[in-house]
């Protein structure tokens, strides 16, 4: 079941998993994947010069969420400094 332009969730052994388009397993596939990915972590600047929102206080981050096996981008997310990582993905396989 494909998840994301990148990322499908595929049985092995038994059980469903988050995979990348590299065939990289990267965790169960009830599990948030951002929380088992290599994270990169700038300020919202980094989004573009016109980000007003990053110059007030610098309250918030840009979050980049890369396969740990190829790099690939899988996601991106705003989000306030020191929040936890968003669960914006979340399916449950449909068993026949």
């Amino acid at each position: 079941m494909r998840m994301t332009g990148y990322l499908s969730i595929v049985e092995e052994n038994g059980r469903d998993v988050i995979q990348c388009k590299c065939g990289y397993s990267i965790c169960g596939g009830e599990q948030n994947f951002k929380e088992h990915v290599l994270l990169i972590e700038s300020p919202l600047e980094k989004v573009g010069p016109l980000s007003d929102v990053g110059r007030k206080g610098g309250s918030f981050v840009f979050r980049e969420f890369c396969c740990p096996e190829c790099a690939t981008l899988l996601a991106t997310e705003v989000a306030m400094k020191d929040e936890p990582i968003l669960h914006d993905i979340q399916l449950q396989p449909v068993k026949s």
